[in-house]
């Protein structure tokens, strides 16, 4: 982890245009009240220290003297690494620029000659195979639900499974949001803020703030839970469903998971791909994907179908097996044409 500078430091940094990355990513950071995750560090580590020799001119230069030629040869540099992993990179030197030009007057942005890459034919494929290959069946779910033995954690994980919620969401919901068979997700839990555990936010966007229908097999389920637990001393409901005085943290959640996935002997999955197994198990059931879609709370049907355009095929399929079967008087009137 990098060491956070003093606003007395940063006072002075802003005095000189001799800023580097380094210190603007800094300054970005100073006193900023927000958690980082050990990957967002790690890869601005390596952007700011350089993975290669040759790259090492750009974050030791002033950002006032970098030019796009500059971040152009540096986008070169680049390429030997993935697709994602360059983009993220790109991202980042972005944001650095357009902080320093909001804050301390940058006047000539260089990133505009930065160019998001575009994955090839062969990663398109190994991303579409890994996505068919993190989704769980009912009965693997159902493999994998007998080895879970604490009452919250079998019914977040069932919740998980069967409504496509994203982590935050579950993870906020208290005994308030649960009425009529239904879930109304209208905060999130984000990762700890400074000082805190965790603090509570607005969902990801408009669309995410939404009610879910649980049906009645789920309600009755989520009823006898809560029964359960209103036995504790103190109950209210107030309570976050799945934790109580406290929502389940993601650490403590994965540890069950990954123990439950080894016993239960199924594939092992991360606690996101819950929520494609609750969508791709629907789309490649025929469900409607624009009811898909509302369900799990995307900003678009199209965003729907550009996540799990690969389960279309399926749909397809079953719509020309029933127009076969609505259309199977053809067969006979063949039949009678050809004995005419």
């Amino acid at each position: 982890m990098r060491n956070r500078i003093t606003w007395k430091e940063k006072y002075l940094l802003a005095l000189s245009e001799k800023l580097t990355l380094k210190e603007i990513m800094l300054l970005r950071d100073c006193g900023m009240p927000k958690a980082r995750s050990i990957r967002q560090d790690a890869i601005e580590y390596c952007l700011i220290n350089n993975i290669q020799t040759e790259m090492k001119k750009i974050p030791t230069e002033a950002v006032f003297s970098v030019t796009g030629c500059d971040l152009n040869y540096y986008y070169v540099d680049l390429l030997d690494y993935s697709t994602r992993y360059k983009n993220v990179i790109l991202s980042l030197f972005k944001s650095l620029f357009k902080y320093a030009r909001k804050y301390y007057k940058l006047k000539n942005d260089p990133t505009y000659v930065i160019e998001p890459f575009k994955s090839s034919f062969e990663e398109k494929m190994k991303q579409r195979e890994k996505e068919l290959s993190r989704v769980w069946q009912v009965d693997e779910f159902n493999q994998f639900i007998k080895y879970v033995n604490n009452d919250t954690y079998e019914a977040f994980f069932i919740t998980l499974f069967y409504t496509g919620m994203r982590l935050g969401e579950i993870q906020a919901l208290t005994w308030k949001d649960f009425k009529n068979g239904e879930l109304q997700i209208v905060k999130s839990v984000t990762r700890k803020a400074q000082g805190k555990s965790y603090a509570i936010k607005e969902p990801k966007s408009t669309s995410s703030i939404r009610n879910i229908q649980v049906g009645k097999n789920l309600e009755m389920y989520l009823n006898k839970y809560k029964e359960k637990q209103s036995k504790i001393a103190g109950f209210n409901e107030d309570w976050f469903m799945f934790g109580n005085l406290k929502p389940l943290a993601k650490t403590t959640i994965t540890r069950e998971k990954d123990r439950a996935i080894k016993e239960a002997g199924v594939k092992r999955i991360s606690i996101h791909d819950f929520r494609h197994s609750h969508a791709s198990n629907l789309i490649a059931n025929g469900i409607n994907i624009v009811a898909v879609s509302k369900r799990l709370g995307h900003s678009s049907v199209e965003m729907t179908l550009r996540v799990y355009t690969h389960l279309i095929k399926t749909t397809e399929d079953q719509l020309l097996s029933y127009i076969d079967e609505l259309l199977s008087y053809i067969d006979e009137s063949s039949q009678n044409l050809l004995t005419k």
